[in-house]
């Protein structure tokens, strides 16, 4: 039976919740902040793992109130862990190409789509034409306060500079 690949955050302690949404058969692959850096011998391990699975679907999950990313975003207590340097400096890029141009108070849940967006197109172009049939590749992110699993905005243009002619 084809089963579902969760990539979480730890500090999210989703799984009862992604078990009690989804039905199928789940697996887990777990980094903070979803920070996981897919380089080639990752891919080759995942790709192995996709096979001997039998994964169908990939979801990438966060929690709206991810201590990982909120701690990127505001205090960077945890910058000095090496592993997730790249990933707080990606993040506080984008939070400041973004603050001119994102005056809302759902700007968390943007940021967490782009960051999840990234991984995803990611974890496709890594993975390129390895599997038929494609893989499902989404993204979520967990409203504790709803209990709710929303999609990942789509689309999103977060760039240094935007020129619109």
């Amino acid at each position: 039976m084809p089963k579902h690949l969760f990539f979480i955050c730890p500090t999210d302690h989703l799984e009862p919740e992604i078990h009690q949404a989804y039905r199928q058969e789940k697996v887990f692959y777990s980094s903070l902040g979803n920070s996981i850096d897919f380089d080639t011998d990752a891919l080759v391990h995942l790709q192995g793992w996709i096979q001997a699975e039998d994964i169908s679907h990939i979801t990438f999950a966060l929690s709206c109130s991810n201590s990982i990313v909120l701690d990127a975003l505001q205090g960077q207590d945890y910058s000095q862990v090496a592993e997730l340097q790249g990933f707080y400096d990606q993040l506080a890029r984008q939070k400041e190409y973004t603050e001119g141009v994102w005056q809302s108070c759902n700007r968390n849940f943007l940021l967490l789509s782009h960051h999840l967006n990234n991984k995803m197109a990611e974890l496709k172009l890594g993975l390129g034409n390895f599997l038929m049939p494609p893989l499902t590749i989404r993204g979520k992110i967990y409203n504790r306060e709803e209990k709710t699993f929303c999609n990942v905005y789509s689309n999103l243009i977060c760039s240094a500079s935007v020129s619109i002619n």
